[in-house]
């Protein structure tokens, strides 16, 4: 197995006692507490020198689970109330230019002006890719594939079975397309109500 090529000097050695040295390494952050080696210490000491660590930068905590069946997730929502530094304990919130240069910082008080970053996740998911070869091909579709050494486009949404696979070496360029991905008639498949719903929609979420 590929694990045989390891040396023994490439792999850090497991400490005895990794709880201890974990928690030496929070009392090294934090104030020195004796009861913190012989397990009778406070956990909210324990927490307060995780807190110190993470504001400072010194430590960088990290959770395991997933949001499928809400695993871990109570946890990390607990961690960002204990551990993340609150609003100015920092430093102000820092200004820009419309060309992101720092002009000046802003104060954190309760009668500042209030300021948020906005951003929105946009869904590539459906939206038409195209595909330039080495051989000068251009293709048009919707990836549905990325796995292997190949990347799969179907080139009709009005039927899954229209698909080409290219391989990823012949790839010259990929780039987003200009025209939508959309079947042309697909308005003529549709009925009226259909077609109002559709608009009603698709005004709805540009509102």
């Amino acid at each position: 197995s590929s694990c045989s090529n390891v040396r023994r000097t490439d792999v850090v050695p497991a400490p005895d006692d990794p709880v201890t040295e974990m928690i030496g390494c929070f009392a090294d952050i934090g104030e020195f507490y004796p009861g913190i080696f012989s397990g009778k210490f406070d956990p909210a000491v324990l927490k307060a020198c995780i807190r110190k660590g993470t504001v400072s930068g010194q430590l960088v905590p990290v959770f395991c689970g997933s949001s499928f069946k809400n695993k871990g997730v109570q946890q990390l929502l607990d961690a960002v109330v204990d551990y993340l530094p609150y609003p100015g304990e920092n430093g102000g919130i820092a200004l820009v230019d419309p060309d992101g240069k720092a002009i000046g910082e802003q104060e954190v008080r309760d009668d500042a002006p209030a300021r948020a970053l906005a951003f929105k996740v946009i869904n590539d998911q459906f939206s038409s890719v195209v595909v330039l070869t080495d051989e000068g091909r251009v293709h048009n579709g919707v990836v549905v594939n990325l796995s292997g050494d190949s990347i799969t486009l179907n080139t009709d949404l009005s039927d899954p079975n229209q698909r080409i696979s290219i391989d990823r070496t012949t790839i010259e360029e990929l780039t987003v397309s200009k025209v939508s991905a959309m079947p042309t008639g697909l308005l003529d498949r549709m009925t009226k109500d259909e077609i109002l719903d559709l608009l009603a929609y698709v005004l709805n979420k540009t509102k």
